[in-house]
């Protein structure tokens, strides 16, 4: 049962001046013009958080839209500091929000620390002066680069399966992907803009909403333990056996940011190789360079460029062609130019004169560009790049059992296992380097080992060797 305290008397401080006003059941405004609630539910642990925030969130969001605040701004109007007259303007935006549908959960409030009150875990919410709703996402979050963790609170939905997991089983599964998502989403809604290099990595919400769906799919399959504990809170019943569970999810806030930041990296400011005759290679490089591409010959992934020259009379054409492709052969993305957009007088230079027209006309740079991003997505959204790995087999005592010990590690997918008479190969998609897949390696490949590993060799940064 959630229960409030009592009302009291609250202070509104601001130039010298003290206004007295009372405002109703637990919300009040602190010396710096903060509005807090304060609220209690019997009871320990997170369940009683969650609910005591929610009730003083509530309460936040009742008295913005109740007359409580009109008489503080009434008692307000009187103080002619700017002070006063910036939190004046801001009360007015939280209740002009208010009465346009902003909800509590869209409050971004922060959190205080959980206290003891006889039975009762109390918490203290406080919305900061000038606090925006439009800076928090759609599921009420508010991002701080201060916090290591954060508490979500999310439904999952899940129906038995062929394989023998139950529906709740399934529907905790799902739950918890979702409180990653939620956490990837409202980082990614704070950060995404530091990746918009040119306009490469254009900030619209369809983008956002794509890239946020891979970095949530990717974050999930790895075994990072970004959700560091959860409780149930709620379970209900569909149709065809099916069950939905209520669960608070409290989530690794700073290993999600700096996972997401890999990842978003890789997407955004990718290494590429340049594969293409002059001068159409420095033509791609440059362009590449300038949208935040580094392009460097020892890259993993290849953008390959070939042009022809269509003449006609005394006048050329470009056929101009692009296809980002990794070393195994695997191709992720193509685009063709649209070679009757101009024809120029032929010459010596006419292949550069059309490279640099066709680079500079937006629409094809436009689809260029988003060619690129989709094939650098579409990287990660596979699971990351192909790696190779070598294992000389006088060091296994098994290579039967290898595919399996490989899909535990963290990140890994789409593991096969080959080789001849002296040499185990697997090859597997993994988000991440060479380095820190090596070391995985060394750690997870034990049971399966005569002794142990030799130092891994490096041929490139997605070939592992141990010989």
């Amino acid at each position: 049962m959630i229960k409030r305290t009592q009302s009291y008397r609250l202070l509104a401080m601001g130039c010298g001046l003290v206004a007295s006003v009372v405002v109703a059941d637990s919300v009040g405004f602190k010396s710096h013009g903060d509005i807090y609630a304060e609220a209690c539910a019997y009871g320990r642990g997170p369940t009683a958080v969650a609910q005591a925030q929610a009730q003083a969130t509530s309460e936040l969001a009742t008295f913005l839209q109740g007359a409580a605040l009109r008489e503080f701004q009434r008692s307000a109007d009187s103080f002619s500091s700017v002070d006063n007259e910036a939190q004046i303007s801001w009360l007015e935006s939280l209740q002009q929000g208010s009465q346009s549908g902003l909800s509590a959960q869209a409050l971004p409030v922060v959190l205080g620390k959980p206290y003891i009150q006889g039975n009762d875990t109390c918490v203290v919410v406080t919305l900061p002066q000038g606090a925006d709703a439009d800076s928090v996402s759609d599921d009420g979050l508010q991002w701080d680069d201060a916090a290591a963790e954060v508490a979500v609170v999310v439904d999952g939905e899940g129906w038995p399966s062929k394989t023998g997991q139950t529906a709740r089983q399934i529907a905790e599964m799902d739950g918890l992907k979702r409180a990653v998502s939620q956490v990837v989403g409202v980082w990614l809604q704070n950060n995404f803009t530091q990746y918009s290099n040119s306009e490469f990595a254009q900030n619209n919400d369809d983008v956002q909403e794509s890239m946020r769906d891979v970095l949530a799919q990717q974050l999930h399959s790895r075994s990072d333990g970004f959700v560091k504990r959860w409780q149930l809170l709620d379970t209900q019943q569909l149709p065809n056996g099916g069950v939905k569970v209520t669960l608070e999810a409290v989530v690794a806030q700073q290993d999600v940011a700096q996972a997401s930041n890999d990842l978003l990296q890789a997407i955004g400011s990718p290494r590429v190789n340049v594969d293409a005759p002059e001068p159409l290679r420095s033509f791609i490089a440059v362009w590449l360079s300038e949208n935040g591409i580094e392009v460097s010959k020892t890259a993993p992934l290849t953008v390959t460029a070939f042009g022809d020259l269509r003449r006609r009379g005394n006048n050329a054409s470009l056929d101009f062609n692009v296809q980002v492709a990794d070393l195994s052969g695997n191709i992720y993305g193509k685009w063709r130019n649209d070679p009757s957009l101009l024809a120029l007088p032929d010459s010596d230079m006419v292949m550069n004169d059309l490279m640099e027209v066709h680079l500079a006309d937006p629409t094809q740079t436009e689809a260029l560009q988003q060619t690129l991003r989709q094939a650098f997505m579409k990287v990660v959204a596979q699971g990351g790049m192909v790696h190779e790995i070598k294992i000389a087999r006088k060091y296994m005592a098994s290579s039967q059992e290898l595919p399996g010990i490989l899909r535990t590690i963290g990140g890994v997918r789409d593991v096969v296992v080959g080789g001849d008479s002296s040499t185990v190969l697997a090859q597997l998609r993994y988000n991440g380097s060479a380095a820190d897949l090596a070391s995985a390696l060394q750690q997870a490949l034990g049971p399966v080992l005569n002794g142990p590993l030799p130092q891994a060799q490096f041929e490139n940064e997605f070939q592992i060797l141990f010989l």
